[in-house]
């Protein structure tokens, strides 16, 4: 069975259980915000999917649409993680206001938050 790729997920379920986490999957150079997903299908730039997002301690899930817009290849950069990064389409920025109270205060600058 060499040469098949598992099959696609649409629907991802991420909990990022503590800040470092948090952090490491944020992407701040993707506008509106962006979040990393370790994965090895094969997908497309602009492909939809799904997350239901969990930050810390919260019992709440998320649910947040996101567009493809970065994809790492398996052996692609060296020893960068296969993944996807998904613009996160948040057009009243819940999300991002929501993804700010969990980011440290060094990293919001950085990350682009702005009033």
């Amino acid at each position: 069975m060499s040469g098949i790729s598992p099959p696609k997920q649409k629907l991802f379920f991420l909990h990022f259980k503590n800040q470092q986490q948090l952090v490491a999957a944020y992407m701040p150079f993707i506008r509106s915000g962006g979040i990393f997903i370790p994965t090895t299908p094969c997908y497309s730039l602009g492909e939809q999917i799904f997350i239901m997002l969990r930050l810390l301690n919260e019992q709440q899930r998320l649910a947040v649409i996101g567009t493809i817009v970065w994809i790492t290849p398996e052996g692609g950069q060296g020893t960068s993680k296969p993944g996807i990064g998904v613009r996160l389409e948040d057009r009243e920025n819940k999300i991002r206001n929501t993804l700010a109270h969990y980011l440290p205060e060094d990293s919001k600058g950085y990350v682009g938050f702005t009033p």
